[in-house]
Order: structure tokens, then C-alpha cells, then sequence
């Protein structure tokens, strides 16, 4: 399972569980991250902890 740890306004953090599709995944992050919803992303695979991609939201 992979999970994204969304960073949001005032250091808040928010966990999403996903399944075991990447790509699936980085859209779902790329998405909030585009739209503003989050100032970054980090997708992590639980099995290891490595980190499978992570991001952060366009400069204004």
C-alpha cells in the first residue's frame, strides 16, 4: 500500500492510503497539488518506506 502525505497551510498534514498504483497515485497528489489545495506531497510505499515521489504546489 502507498500512502500520500499531503503538507497544508499552517503545517498541517494530511494521510491518504491508496492502493498500489503509482501513477494513479502521483495524478491524485499532481491534482490537489495544481489546485491549490496542498503545498506538497510526498507518496511513500509502506512495505519499505521508500519514497516513491514527492512534490510541491507551482509558484503563484
Amino acid at each position: 500500500m502507498l500512502h500520500i502525505e499531503f503538507k497544508l497551510e499552517g503545517g498541517r498534514t494530511h494521510n491518504v492510503p491508496w492502493s498500489r498504483d503509482e501513477h494513479a497515485a502521483i495524478d491524485h497528489a499532481k491534482g490537489a497539488l495544481f489546485a491549490g489545495r496542498a503545498e506538497a506531497a510526498v507518496i511513500r510505499d509502506d512495505e519499505d518506506g521508500h519514497v516513491v515521489w514527492e512534490g510541491e504546489a507551482p509558484e503563484a
